[in-house]
């Protein structure tokens, strides 16, 4: 067993969490083998473990692969965040938001219909932890993170994107109580200083990089002017206007939370998010 899992991730965490939808009351664990997965960091607020679960059940025995997701603890990002639950608010999401989501998928595309995410099979608050279904024995990968995406990928995860946002309009005209979650707004409070920091920080690694290239000389300055301006722009660019058009924002679409399912021919076929932590 990994060394860096955390100590109250035992047989009894997973029997509770295998037993959760009700279904499973008999079910008992007779071992299991977790690791991280990728490296430390990869995910920013999130450490993200697989674990292989070996269970029996009425004499069958099953072998069961899962992952883990715990609130990170240390680190830049965890300070960042410290002021918003967003493991609470991922837990909502999974709850709340997607169900109905891919309820009104199932409907609308029958026989075509793909889920947007992996499915929630339990959450707990303290330890903060989220149990996924492991998209990976399904055949999902992640895209190679230094390559990109061609358009290929990019047109199947802004179709994808795009009926997660029509679908969050239907859901909060139905259920509007479902959204009061979302409703603040994420980066208002004062604790988010960090993430101010944070968007300096990274115009100024652009700056820094700019400053080599000949002929770029007007990017530097404009980037200059910016490193003081660029989390107030950002925030009024993505506030919410009530008589406006609005939709549910993932906040957090990059390579790391994307997963991919392709053709014998290696074509996408499918795409899965893996988080939802970061909404508004």
């Amino acid at each position: 067993m990994a060394e860096s899992v955390p100590y109250w991730i035992t047989s009894d965490f997973f029997e509770k969490a295998l037993k959760y939808d009700g279904k499973h009351s008999d079910k008992k664990i007779i071992s299991f083998d977790i690791k991280r997965t990728g490296a430390a960091g990869d995910h920013y607020s999130s450490e993200i473990y697989r674990a292989t679960v070996t269970t029996t059940e009425n004499g069958k025995t099953e072998e069961i692969s899962i992952i883990v997701k715990c609130k990170r603890q240390q680190g830049q990002i965890s300070k960042i965040t410290e002021g918003n639950d967003i493991f609470k608010t991922e837990a909502k999401t999974l709850a709340n938001i997607h169900i109905p989501i891919n309820k009104l998928l199932e409907k609308a595309f029958r026989g075509s219909y793909q889920p947007i995410a992996a499915k929630c099979i339990y959450t707990q608050d303290v330890p903060t932890a989220i149990v996924l279904e492991d998209l990976k024995k399904q055949g999902f990968t992640l895209a190679t993170v230094t390559h990109g995406l061609d358009l290929k990928h990019c047109l199947h995860v802004l179709r994808n994107i795009a009926q997660y946002h029509a679908c969050s309009v239907v859901v909060r005209q139905q259920e509007p109580s479902s959204f009061k979650t979302f409703l603040d707004y994420y980066f208002e409070n004062k604790e988010y200083s960090g993430m101010n920091a944070y968007f300096q920080n990274t115009v100024k690694s652009v700056k820094r990089e700019a400053e080599k290239w000949s002929g770029y000389e007007k990017c530097v300055d404009s980037l200059t002017a910016l490193e003081s301006e660029t989390f107030g722009r950002w925030i009024n660019s993505v506030l919410r206007q009530e008589d406006g058009y609005n939709v549910l924002i993932h906040g957090d679409l990059w390579l790391n939370n994307i997963m991919f399912r392709y053709s014998d021919e290696n074509d996408v076929q499918e795409v899965r998010y893996v988080t939802s932590n970061i909404l508004y």
